[in-house]
């Protein structure tokens, strides 16, 4: 049996086919029923959000393609009630990428809106919809990971013109520019930093630039 419903062609999975108070089709989308797609006296069809229109189509099945998108979804549920959400951010210091331990971004229903409140912001940012305030929250989602690696080195407070740092699998690597025999060395799994001259342990410290100081006397700027 096909799950394409024969008067809109719109799928039965995502969609829940019904009839209004007047006797007319309309579809109310299964995930968030905020999003109602009902046909129109000239012929076409409506994408209503929130009870706002958001336009008109020739098909229902072209209002459905355009609905506002999730790319993908990281978000969880707070208490499992889908009222409270939430987004671990990506780590934006050592400290932070060692504990696991980062800021979040939340997202709450309240008074027939969304709320969605995230760190550094003030107040909250009113939504809509669920969907919507969720592709708001993905994009600090995004831009956390796409800012977390140059924040968690800016942390070290590492000369980057006599330091190279990479960040590769649990790992941070620190390399002296002027004489790569020395490097410092830390993982995921602890906030102490090994210093290495010619592949010998030096020593552990507590912060990148102390491992950097302790380091042998080459001209080294920490």
């Amino acid at each position: 049996m096909s799950d394409i419903d024969e008067a809109t062609g719109l799928s039965t999975m995502d969609w829940r086919i019904g009839s209004d108070d007047e006797g007319h089709i309309q579809a109310v989308w299964k995930s968030e029923d905020t999003y109602v797609i009902t046909p129109t006296d000239g012929g076409l069809w409506s994408l209503n959000e929130a009870g706002h229109s958001l336009g008109s189509f020739p098909s229902a099945v072209e209002a459905a393609a355009a609905m506002p998108t999730l790319e993908y979804d990281p978000w969880e549920d707070l208490d499992g009630r889908g009222t409270d959400f939430y987004l671990k951010l990506a780590a934006a210091d050592f400290e932070e990428w060692v504990s696991g331990e980062t800021e979040n971004v939340f997202l709450r229903r309240d008074k027939g809106s969304w709320w969605l409140s995230a760190p550094d912001q003030v107040g909250q940012s009113e939504y809509p919809t669920r969907l919507q305030g969720m592709i708001a929250g993905l994009e600090l989602y995004e831009a956390s990971y796409a800012e977390s690696e140059k924040l968690i080195i800016a942390s070290l407070e590492l000369d980057d013109a006599d330091w190279r740092v990479e960040i590769d699998q649990g790992q941070i690597f620190a390399t002296y520019l002027h004489d790569e025999s020395i490097a410092l060395q830390a993982d995921d799994g602890s906030t102490r930093w090994a210093l290495f001259n010619d592949g010998e342990l030096v020593g552990n410290y507590r912060k990148a630039k102390d491992a950097a100081a302790a380091a042998p006397a080459r001209s080294i700027t920490v």
